[in-house]
């Protein structure tokens, strides 16, 4: 699978399917930080720029409130929609094409 298409699928299921978000931000992640030099090549440098803050952002994110009241940085489900949302539509607006309803 072309690894644009497998981000897009991965960020999608986050919003989509809110049981499931904390492994699939592991999933992400460890998907991402896997990619290879030449498909990093292939995706380009705005939508690196994109999934790398990304990146960065979902690392904050913890799903267990109890944990998440120990560090005034991290971050719940609300704000992760927000995140994915809005990388979601720097994508659209950088060309990749994202399903209707997930930007």
């Amino acid at each position: 699978m072309n690894p644009i298409d497998e981000i897009r699928g991965l960020l999608t299921k986050i919003l989509r399917e809110p049981s499931s978000r904390k492994e699939t931000v592991k999933e992400f992640e460890r998907y991402y930080g896997g990619i290879g030099t030449i498909a990093r090549r292939s995706i380009g440098g705005d939508v690196l720029d994109i999934l790398d803050d990304l990146v960065y952002d979902l690392a904050f994110y913890v799903p267990d409130p109890a944990t998440r009241a120990q560090d005034p940085s991290y971050y719940g489900d609300e704000r992760l929609v927000k995140e994915v949302d809005v990388a979601l539509r720097l994508l659209s607006q950088a060309g990749i094409v994202v399903p209707l309803g997930q930007r």
